[in-house]
């Protein structure tokens, strides 16, 4: 059995920590206790400290800072988050849902409960209404917003995750979208401290806003390319952005041996929710063929992605040009409805002219790009400092472009170019 961390954030709860500190500290499911406090102004820490829990300071005000801030030094994969105001905490909660997810093989577990004396209005008349609506996956959960639930946090970059109140909502949409599992668990009654009313106007709004961001990664990528550093050098700065994002990246690799797989698989190690498949072909061969074209429609089928990324059409490397034909070809066989909704054709070096590129969809990669340039270390086969100077100088050019530092370029391709005939109504 797995040890789990619980780690409590904390804003002047000194009424109520040592309850939950001593009720937990109990269970034999439990490690260690973590109280990240807030800039607590009574005795939050004080008394933490007094009661044998972990106390950590979080100067950054706000929930999503100090659970992060929490999260990140818990010494545990599996997390057990309460809040601190919990007034009848019990520490069969912590197995309860440690069962639960052992039973239902699930990553996260959230919770819901009876509470005669709140109306949640925010899970009711907001959280609920925007997961129906724009996760409608997720609208089996009785209360997105329950602050009490056990996840594995392994499976997320906390790091880059909200620093508000919607962290909670956050974690559960993440989870869900990368493809794991959410079950919950009844508690029965529970009762919290309820808030000012200006406190709840306040979380609808971090709510509303964090679903308008997150909507915008809402994407499955697959990439499509040719050799194991094509995706890092031409398309890094967007791996990077979406992985840590919590969203789930695709790539298969044409050609490749076993030393430069090896050096594409650290890829994975840095965004563990990529998924890498390889073709195999040998490099400067026609591996252009019905077995590749059904290995790419099949990957197509299976992952369902909104954006397909390939080479470009003009392309004069050889491996470079048949990926874009073996893409072509796939989505030939595919029924319109099963089409991503992107074809998107990278940037290249290998073109006979300027002009051939014409982008026309910058993806904007400073807060990204040191991630990019770490990326393009893994290949230590390579030219690497050259590939490194190289997409800087790019990188910026596209930056200029878009009035951004750094960006990535790419050029849109219309499906009906290749796929049948457009008809004009």
């Amino acid at each position: 059995m797995e040890k789990i961390s619980v780690v409590i954030p904390a804003l002047n709860e000194e009424k109520t920590i040592a309850k939950v500190i001593n009720e937990f500290i109990k269970s034999k499911y439990v490690s260690e206790i973590i109280v990240v406090d807030n800039n607590s102004s009574d005795n939050t820490a004080k008394i933490s400290k007094e009661n044998n829990a972990k106390v950590v300071f979080c100067k950054d005000i706000g929930f999503g800072y100090a659970l992060k801030k929490g999260i990140l030094k818990a010494n545990n994969r599996f997390i057990f988050k309460i809040d601190a105001d919990i007034r009848n905490p019990n520490k069969e909660w912590v197995e309860n849902l440690y069962n639960n997810m052992i039973l239902e093989e699930s990553s996260l577990v959230k919770t819901y409960w009876d509470n005669k004396e709140d109306s949640m209005p925010v899970t009711n008349l907001v959280a609920k209404p925007l997961i129906q609506y724009n996760y409608p996956e997720l609208k089996y959960i009785k209360m997105p917003l329950s602050g009490i639930y056990l996840f594995d946090k392994s499976l997320l970059n906390i790091e880059y995750m909200q620093n508000t109140f919607a962290l909670d909502l956050d974690i559960l949409i993440s989870i869900k979208r990368l493809g794991y599992k959410v079950s919950q668990v009844y508690l029965g009654t529970v009762y919290d401290t309820l808030k000012p009313v200006l406190n709840y106007i306040n979380m609808s709004y971090e709510l509303i806003s964090f679903i308008d961001y997150k909507k915008k990664f809402d994407k499955s990528i697959l990439l499509f390319l040719a050799h194991p550093d094509d995706a890092e050098i031409w398309c890094g700065g967007l791996i990077s952005k979406y992985s840590l994002n919590n969203n789930r990246i695709n790539i298969l690799i044409a050609t490749s041996d076993k030393k430069r797989k090896h050096e594409s698989l650290k890829t994975k190690k840095l965004f563990p929710n990529i998924e890498l498949y390889f073709m195999d072909n040998n490099e400067l061969t026609n591996f252009y063929n019905k077995e590749n074209i059904d290995f790419l429609y099949n990957l197509i089928m299976k992952v369902q992605p909104n954006i397909l990324i390939t080479h470009h059409k003009d392309d004069i490397h050889i491996d470079h040009k048949i990926c874009f034909d073996i893409v072509s070809s796939a989505l030939l066989k595919m029924k319109r409805s099963h089409l991503p909704d992107k074809l998107l054709m990278s940037n290249s070096y290998f073109q006979q002219n300027h002009s051939v590129f014409n982008p026309n969809i910058y993806i904007d990669i400073t807060d990204f790009m040191d991630m990019k340039l770490k990326l393009i270390e893994n290949f230590e086969s390579q030219d690497v400092e050259y590939w490194k100077n190289m997409v800087t100088k790019i990188d910026s050019l596209n930056g200029l472009k878009s009035s951004v530092k750094f960006a990535e370029a790419y050029e849109e391709y219309q499906f009906y170019t290749i796929n049948r005939a457009k008809i004009a109504l």
